[in-house]
């Protein structure tokens, strides 16, 4: 069963592929002054068997240009059992929470990522919110108003408290496309999807996007998506997912973040399903000098 009914990757990639054609009009001479004072910050909860969040702040004078988090138990992951169940974008702040999806007595931590740094012209955060009821699942469209330029993303899943789970944030150069699933179709409460997208006025030199898809198979996953083509010296600003296969509902996204040239995803299965499924990661570039 596929994991959402949404547009394949193939539709999602022709999408990109038909937005970066526009990309003859980003400035072709990269200077540091396009993205300056580029930084990350992070905060990481406290260390317990308690649902939680994390706040990261950017440094003064700085923007946030996309959030991220991850859930650890002191391993390599929180394997499956924690839902990040929002990461929540401001203009100086990224604003994290997560939740046991399973019961569980182990302690763990999420930490909130934010990329920081400052562009020209102004940068707004956009949003969009399906309505609240109890759906197989949720998913909708943000778009930047003509003109902008993605820079990152984030989403909310406001009353599913660990009985849904986000399938996909998938960034195209002007928009992110949102989809999250009810763990099960007997999941009693409503709930919503909110999505975010971080828009700027004027896009950084050498905006791309590029991703990485794993292999198919029934396991937890590491997948990183790398910036740097034809020799360019790119940094990664945001990042996006896609869940593909699976059970409905029944993988975990344990971390999801951008970081110096590369984006990082990780997933875990929740119930220990057999059925094949895969990741595709995907990194917002620009130029770096």
């Amino acid at each position: 069963m596929p994991i959402t009914t949404k547009p394949g990757r193939a539709t999602a990639v022709s999408l990109i592929i038909a937005l970066a054609a526009t990309l003859v009009a980003v400035p072709a001479s990269a200077s540091t002054a396009d993205i300056p004072n580029f930084t990350h910050a992070q905060d990481t909860s406290d260390w317990n068997s308690d649902d939680k969040g994390a706040e990261a702040t950017c440094p003064n004078g700085t923007h946030v240009l996309s959030g991220g988090a991850w859930v650890s138990d002191g391993a390599a992951s929180a394997s499956g059992d924690i839902v990040i169940d929002e990461i929540i974008p401001s203009a100086d702040k990224v604003k994290v929470f997560g939740v046991e999806g399973n019961s569980t007595s182990s302690s763990w931590t999420i930490t909130a990522w934010a990329v920081c740094g400052t562009v020209r012209g102004a940068i707004r955060t956009r949003s969009v919110e399906t309505g609240r009821y109890s759906p197989p699942y949720h998913a909708l469209t943000v778009t930047c108003e003509p003109g902008e330029w993605l820079l990152g993303a984030g989403y909310e899943l406001d009353g599913a408290r660990g009985g849904a789970r986000m399938a996909a944030l998938v960034p195209t150069l002007n928009s992110v496309y949102g989809a999250a699933n009810e763990q099960a179709t007997t999941y009693p409460l409503d709930w919503s999807l909110r999505v975010y997208a971080i828009c700027a006025d004027e896009p950084p030199a050498g905006l791309w996007i590029y991703s990485e898809t794993s292999p198919s198979s029934a396991e937890p996953k590491r997948v990183e998506a790398a910036c740097g083509g034809a020799g360019d010296r790119q940094v990664a600003l945001g990042s996006g997912f896609e869940i593909d296969g699976g059970v409905r509902g029944g993988i975990a996204l344990d971390a999801f973040y951008s970081i110096n040239t590369l984006a990082r995803v990780e997933t875990a299965e929740m119930h220990g399903d057999d059925r094949e499924w895969s990741v595709t990661a995907y990194v917002i570039c620009a130029w770096e000098d």
